[in-house]
């Protein structure tokens, strides 16, 4: 009986919609030059402490941008001490050559430097690792506009906002509402993108301003308080007690701070388009105009598409 229970199958587990296996996710490595060699901005995805077989210590690095992901070995003897401090999640400028390693590539680190937040890039904040396969493409379309922003406070803001790795990995996962629009995983990514492609469109994007800027700067973060009330298709507590509007603000606040030191306007700017519509005194500007209209078109096309 106890032999038959043993050897009795299990059933197949089934993943939820929308959940993808690991080896679903993997990508091709980050692209070398022609010697094989790495320079890149790429973000610790995860990282463990090894000893080798000789019983020399190394770290091993999983590092992702945008272009893909890759293993990654610091030997401890070619490092100082204080070169080998990484943490999750942080963007560094990693330099080093790859080889061959059972059939795998392997980067061996020459160097790691710590980045300015004004030099951080955008293909370096977004892993495409933590994109759902479906949308890598909505990813690039992103970054392409993101890349358009010209004013450096305004970059370095971005920059900021994105360097939290729970803002990163909630913007490219979460969902865009709680139902009526990309209400699934991804979907923050693709409303975003959506409103993206569209302010290309609008008149304010024909010529590089501060106010095309900040415009992208919006669409980029408007919905981001979504990323800390929103879990799935429900309300968290304190999405229960508290709008995503307010919760962005919450977000934003040491970016802000940072951005007012240099371009008060700007911050201002961005803080009023979470302004509850009834608060005095009422502000005309064709920025939210435009924002709020890209906003309203992406979600109710969705809508009716899911509705079709």
């Amino acid at each position: 009986m106890n032999q038959n229970m043993n050897t009795k199958k299990r059933p197949k587990f089934q993943l939820p919609p929308g959940v993808f296996p690991a080896r679903d996710l993997v990508q091709p490595t980050v692209p070398t030059n022609t010697f094989g060699m790495v320079s890149a901005q790429m973000r610790i995805i995860g990282q463990q402490y090894c000893l080798s077989k000789h019983g020399a210590p190394y770290t091993r690095l999983h590092l992702g941008n945008s272009n893909g992901s890759i293993v990654a070995v610091a030997w401890h003897d070619a490092f100082l001490p204080a070169e080998l401090v990484f943490e999750h999640g942080q963007v560094m400028l990693f330099n080093g050559k790859v080889r061959q390693v059972k059939g795998q590539p392997l980067l061996n680190l020459r160097y790691a430097e710590s980045i300015k937040s004004g030099d951080l890039s955008p293909e370096g904040l977004l892993p495409v690792e933590w994109v759902i396969p479906q949308l890598r493409s909505a990813l690039n379309n992103c970054l392409e506009t993101w890349n358009e922003v010209s004013n450096r406070h305004v970059r370095r803001f971005l920059a900021d906002v994105f360097s939290d790795t729970a803002s990163a990995m909630g913007f490219l996962n979460g969902p865009a509402s709680k139902q009526y629009h990309h209400a699934y995983q991804g979907g923050l990514l693709e409303h975003s993108t959506e409103m993206l492609v569209g302010l290309r469109s609008e008149d304010l994007y024909r010529a590089a301003s501060l106010e095309r800027d900040i415009a992208i700067a919006l669409i980029l973060v408007h919905d981001l308080g979504k990323t800390v009330t929103l879990v799935g298709n429900r309300y968290n507590a304190r999405g229960s007690h508290q709008p995503h509007e307010m919760a962005v603000l919450e977000l934003l606040a040491e970016p802000l701070r940072q951005l007012e030191g240099q371009l008060p306007f700007a911050a201002n700017l961005i803080r009023g388009y979470f302004k509850p519509r009834d608060w005095f005194p009422a502000q005309q500007s064709r920025l939210y105009s435009v924002v709020s209209h890209l906003d309203r078109t992406s979600a109710r096309r969705n809508h009716e598409l899911k509705h079709s």
